[in-house]
Order: structure tokens, then sequence, then C-alpha cells
């Protein structure tokens, strides 16, 4: 497998022109800054209009606010993810002179799409698997209170705690970093057919500018991408049982929560 990925990246390097300074890079200034606060602001205001079309009973603010905040820290630790990928993409790239095969504006795009495609489906599996794991560790009588609080994944009890938020967003930003490593992968295996694609992307946006190219590739197409991801993922996220009567507490038992329920004040 090595020796493999050896002669893609061989092969690319040789085969594919080279791209001349000045080159568009993720973390330029400014511009990256913004690039990457835009993208974060769509991705939170798409989440807020799908709330805001739920049937009745939408979630009160606070389960939305906490649903939100397992999607933020998710999505920060993708975006943390691709913006790696891409960086020692584009230096697997690069020869003396700063020249390289792709930019690493181009090896984020490609990598955007492959979690897209691959990443997230591989996220959302190992997350499913994971809160059944959960239940059946509560089913059997030996689940700790984070086990129990994954196992009812979208519920934070009444108030919201953090005690319960805290696991079920652990649990779901390592199956977002255990996705994106998927994709890491990918790109090594399959580094020269993704190199052609990546300077694709570079020679169809260069004209833009570096600033512009970086734009495009955070906005243009992730923004659709990221949206869809979002939209999917919060539909995963969130109680089953608060929105349509059953869910993953009434898989277990139909007159009990996987959570433990207050202790009701004593009379005086």
């Amino acid at each position: 497998m090595v020796a493999g990925v050896q002669r893609g990246v061989g092969h690319a390097l040789a085969h594919i022109p080279r791209l001349p300074m000045p080159q568009c890079r993720l973390l330029a200034g400014p511009a990256g800054g913004a690039a990457q606060a835009c993208l974060a602001g769509v991705a939170f205001a798409a989440l807020a209009a799908k709330r805001a079309r739920e049937p009745p009973p939408r979630r009160p603010p606070r389960v939305f606010a906490a649903d939100a905040a397992k999607q933020a820290v998710g999505a920060a630790a993708a975006h943390g993810a691709g913006l790696v990928i891409a960086l020692l993409a584009g230096a697997a790239g690069r020869r003396k002179g700063g020249e390289t095969v792709a930019s690493e504006c181009g090896w984020y795009l490609v990598a955007f799409a492959l979690d897209t495609l691959a990443g997230a489906a591989i996220a959302l599996a190992a997350h499913g698997a994971v809160v059944k794991a959960a239940i059946r560790s509560v089913a059997a009588g030996r689940a700790s209170p984070a086990v129990r609080a994954v196992a009812a994944c979208g519920e934070y009890g009444d108030p919201p705690s953090l005690a319960r938020l805290a696991p079920q967003l652990a649990a779901w930003t390592a199956c977002v970093v255990l996705g994106r490593a998927a994709c890491g992968a990918l790109v090594a295996v399959a580094f020269g057919a993704l190199a052609v694609a990546a300077a694709g992307v570079d020679r169809i946006l260069t004209p833009l500018g570096p600033s512009g190219e970086l734009f495009a590739v955070m906005l243009a197409g992730p923004c659709l991408l990221n949206v869809a991801q979002i939209l999917v993922q919060d539909a995963h996220l969130k109680a089953r049982g608060k929105m349509g009567g059953g869910g993953r507490a009434a898989e277990l038992s139909p007159r009990s929560s996987l959570l433990p329920a207050s202790t009701p004040p004593s009379a005086p």
C-alpha cells in the first residue's frame, strides 16, 4: 500500500503543471478568518431556519442551543481536520521555489467534498452504533450517568443540564473526528487522482485571485454542502421522543426514561 501511495504521489508531481506564486492560502491573514466566520454564520442560520419551520412542538430555546452546541463543536473539529488535510496535502506537493501541484484552497474543497460524501456518513453510522451500545448498556443495568446521557441523545433534562450535554457532545465529536480521519486516509491512498481534482479547482478559480479563490472554496461550494450536512446531522442528533412521540427512550421502555427522573420535593 505504501509503495502504491508513493507511486501515486510521484505520478501526480511529475505530470501536473505547477502553480506559480502567489497561491491561495487558507490561513492568509484577515481574509482567511473572515471566510471561516462567514461559513460558521451560514451554518448556524440554517439551523435556526430549520427550527423555525419545525412542526409543533418546537424545541425549547435551551434544547435548541444544546443541539446547536453539539453541531458547533463537531463542525469545528471537522473544519480543523479539513484544514490539516489540506495543509498537509499542499505541502506534500510543494517543491523548491514555492511551486505546488495544487494550492491549499484547492485541496480544502476536495477534502470538504470527500467529507460531505464519506466522512459525514461514517460519523453518523459510528454515532448511531455508539448510541445503540449505550442503550443496551442501560437496559442491562450497568450504565454510568455519562452512558445514560449518551443513550438519551438529544435529551438534556428539565432544565437542560451540562452534565447531560457534555457526554453527548464528547461522543459526537469523537465520531466526527473518526470520519475525518478516514477522509485523510483516503487522501493519502488516492493522492494522485485527488491531486488532479485539486489542481482542476485551482485552474478554474485562479482568475479570482488568492482572496477570491479563498472565499469561493470556503463559501460558494462548502456553504451549500455544509448546510445540507448540518440539517441531516441535526435530524440525527435531536431527541426523537420530544418531536414525535417515542424516540430512543421509548426504545428501551415505554414507561421510563433513559435519564434518571428528578426527585420530587418532599411534602412539608
